[in-house]
Order: C-alpha cells, then structure tokens, then sequence
C-alpha cells in the first residue's frame, strides 16, 4: 500500500517539477540539450521496454538513407548504463546502424530515468508520422501499469483525448502476428482497430477477409458491427455479389453494394433499370 501510495503521487511530482502543463515539450526540451557523442555500436543495446516489437523494413531503410547521408548528424538518443548504452529513439537508426556494419555512431547520451525515458518516448513517438503505432501502445502501457497513470492522466500529460490512449493501450491485448502484419505495413491502425474488440478468432477471420477482399476500414466496421449484433451474411448476399461482381455488407436496415470500378457499377445500374 506504501508503494503503491509512492507511485501514485509521481504524477504530481512530475506536474511541479515543470511550470506549465505541457509535460512532454519540457522533458524534451531539457533532455535535447546535451552535446553528441560517439557510441560503440558494440556497447550499445536495445531499448529493453521495446525490443519485441519489430521495426519495419521500411522504417530501416529510411534510416540507412539518412545515415549514408549524413551519418555525423544522427538524431539517436541513448542513456547509460553502467559500461553499456540503451537505445531510447528511434530504434530504426540502431536497427540501420547494426545493418550496414556501423562501428560507431553519434547519439545524445541522456541521464533519464525510465519513468522520465517513457514520457519523453511518447513525446518522440506524437511528434514522428511515421512512428510506430505499437511501440506507442507498449510505452502508454507500461506508463499506466508500472507507475499506476490512469489512461485519463496518461491523455491529459500529452495532449491527446482519452479514447486515442484507449484505443492505442488496446493494442496490447492483439495476437502477435496481427501486430507484426501491422508493425510491416499490411494492416493499418484504423483496421487493427476496428477489430480490437473481436475475440481472437474472430479477429483472424476479418483479417483473412481484408486480405482476400482488400476491404477498407469502413468496410472492416461494418463486419464488426454485424459480428457484435450478431447479424450474419444470408445466402442472397453471396448471390448478389457473384451476380453484380460487387461486394455487399448490410446492417438491419441497410444494404451497400460495392464495385472495384466504374463500368462494373455502370453494368450492375443497366441490369436493374432494364424492364
């Protein structure tokens, strides 16, 4: 109870130790100040909050661009540990680093704290658009669980909606091979969102959908929908769709036809105006 009662009073420690509310902008404003310095790629090792959820090729490749370019000029943050280093962000250039054989490279050594190191994380991860939506999910969770932030607290401290922090924390709880299509691009967030709710089979089964039928995230919804109201697809609907070439979803009110192109949907309009 000591420690938990500890714990619980971090937020407001963190809340007077800045003088405004904007908490993230200030721990990267005073952790961004220190000078760059060469790291041994050797002593340096991954971020141990973050090193299961994978990087993406694309991601890698970026950095191997910019490290070709101007490797003196690397943005990579690290902290210290004892006679080793820890990658903090981003993890693509440690990832592109290790690829081309790198002895060396330029990083910003900060004296953090993990507690500190996760909020500065978050701000990193807002601020990159092309951030990886897991390593989000996985710093938010682990904000919320070891240091006791309700996901409410967690929203107000950066300057995102409650239901953003809900839906990114709700990641956490989806199979690992639907993460790591999404961590390599072939899912996006607004899919892997759609379906979070979905038990895991359910989950598998949409996914196979979206692959075979190239749905999109509107679409995804509406299966969802119908698998939570327990509305399932009859007989006609794969009749019509084979018929017309169109994809078909309803609700109880409402069915939609979709077409991959103009004249298919032109074809289906002649054959139901044709007396």
């Amino acid at each position: 109870m000591k420690k938990d009662k500890i714990l619980k009073s971090s937020l407001s420690t963190l809340l007077k130790r800045f003088s405004n509310t904007d908490i993230i902008s200030d721990l990267s404003k005073e952790y961004s100040l220190n000078a760059s310095n060469v790291v041994p790629l050797d002593r340096l090792k991954d971020n141990h909050i973050l090193e299961n959820v994978i990087v993406s090729e694309s991601s890698i490749s970026k950095s191997i661009l910019i490290l070709n370019e101007r490797r003196r000029l690397s943005s990579l943050f690290v902290k210290k540990n004892e006679n080793e280093f820890e990658v903090i962000y981003p993890r693509s250039l440690y990832k592109a680093a290790k690829r081309i054989g790198l002895e060396n490279i330029n990083a910003f050594i900060l004296d953090i704290d993990d507690e500190d190191m996760l909020f500065f994380l978050a701000n990193r991860l807002l601020e990159d658009k092309d951030a990886n939506i897991i390593e989000m999910a996985v710093v938010f969770n682990k904000i919320k669980e070891e240091y006791h932030y309700t996901q409410k607290e967690i929203a107000s401290a950066i300057n995102l909606s409650r239901s953003q922090v809900t839906n990114i924390v709700r990641l956490i709880k989806m199979p690992k091979d639907i993460l790591n299509d999404m961590a390599n691009g072939k899912l996006s967030f607004g899919h892997v969102r759609a379906i979070s709710t979905l038990s895991d089979k359910e989950k598998h089964n949409v996914v196979e959908a979206i692959y075979k039928d190239d749905l999109s995230v509107h679409e995804v919804e509406k299966i969802v929908f119908n698998l939570k109201h327990h509305i399932n697809k009859n007989k006609y609907e794969d009749k019509v769709s084979a018929k017309f070439k169109c994809k078909v979803s309803s609700t109880t009110k409402q069915v939609t036809l979709s077409f991959d192109n103009e004249k298919d949907k032109q074809e289906f309009l002649r054959k139901i105006s044709h007396k």
